[in-house]
């Protein structure tokens, strides 16, 4: 069986929030939280959004479980982290800069 390869760029939720378990959690604690949440969100008894989250955290179990896969998706999330930092500090220098040039808000009309 081969392995299907995941674009966690398509990936909505955060996994490790969505089985409510930490970055270090064992094998054993994922598979535990797994087992108890995804009872709640079965397909049919909810609606679209609770089935998407379904199956959501069937690929959360799925990737953290696996050794191999938790790897990748924690290089991933560490890098999504850091450049979204860079952008945001990218964003909120544009802001100031754009600000000099703008009337202050304490001039009166």
């Amino acid at each position: 069986m081969s392995k299907v390869e995941i674009d966690f760029n398509n990936l909505k939720y955060n996994l490790y929030e969505l089985l409510n378990v930490r970055p270090d959690a064992d094998s054993h604690k994922i598979k535990k939280s797994f087992m108890k949440i995804i009872k709640t969100f079965h397909p049919d008894k909810n609606s679209d959004l609770e089935e998407d989250i379904y199956y959501h955290i069937i690929l959360a179990n799925q990737i953290l479980y696996d050794d191999n896969s938790r790897r990748k998706y924690d290089e991933f999330i560490n890098n999504t982290a850091e450049s979204f930092k860079e952008l945001k500090t990218s964003f909120n220098k544009s802001i100031k800069d754009i600000e000099k040039h703008l009337p202050s808000k304490n001039t009166s009309v």
